[in-house]
């Protein structure tokens, strides 16, 4: 119920966000659009940063239990040596709490490392891609102000003869490049209900729910 709540508030967002899309410029709005993506891979290696945090909390936490397992099984052995075998038998059975609690502790662990390093892979993979993307933005803006510059001169000359048609050409290539920004556009803002998008949306909810139940727990440490 939790990650169908999540994934109708995402779906809601982006409806939300593309029917707010002011019209205009098609480049200046994937310029928006990459500052915002920008901004959210901002957040999401914050939330990376708090999530290793908590792995290495959980991992001192394993090996402290484990220094208390070994403390109390040597507790244990000597009150048995010295013949105190109700002291010892309370000493064992603190070591085996300790232990318990090492290895749930250690199960924490390796689920939180699994998720560190792929929350890791993931977004130094959305990080490349969105250099990839404003790269691409650059040479777009770099075609669409020498088209406009090429159709000013053209302009500005005069529209006779030849130059009519050199106007019309620049004229066209700059549609074209508005045509593609305009793309470009529709990609980012793909469609919420589309297979691709709902696989990612699925994909992204089962790692927040994962990562909040092996948050939360950390704050309730097995006893």
């Amino acid at each position: 119920m939790a990650e169908s709540r999540i994934r109708t508030r995402l779906v809601r967002l982006v409806r939300v966000r593309r029917a707010g899309t002011p019209k205009g410029d098609p480049a200046e709005r994937l310029v928006a659009h990459l500052s915002e993506q920008q901004a959210l891979l901002v957040t999401a290696r914050r939330s990376l940063v708090d999530l290793s945090v908590s792995r290495r909390r959980t991992e001192l936490q394993a090996g402290r239990a484990e220094d208390e397992a070994r403390a109390a099984t040597e507790r244990a052995r000597r009150a048995v040596a010295d013949g105190q075998d109700e002291i010892g038998r309370r000493h064992l059975t603190d070591a085996i709490d300790a232990e318990r609690r090492r290895d749930a502790l250690r199960t924490r662990f390796a689920s939180l490392d699994g998720q560190v390093t792929h929350l890791e892979q993931r977004l130094d993979l959305l990080e490349s891609q969105l250099h990839h993307a404003t790269a691409q933005l650059h040479d777009l803006r770099a075609d669409r102000d020498a088209a406009t510059a090429a159709l000013s001169i053209q302009s500005a000359l005069g529209a006779a003869g030849p130059q009519a048609d050199q106007t019309a050409q620049a004229r066209d290539h700059m549609r074209r490049i508005q045509a593609e920004a305009a793309a470009r556009d529709e990609i980012a803002w793909e469609d919420p209900d589309s297979p691709q998008v709902r696989a990612a949306f699925a994909d992204l909810e089962r790692t927040i729910a994962a990562n909040q139940r092996l948050i939360t727990g950390l704050d309730h440490p097995p006893r």
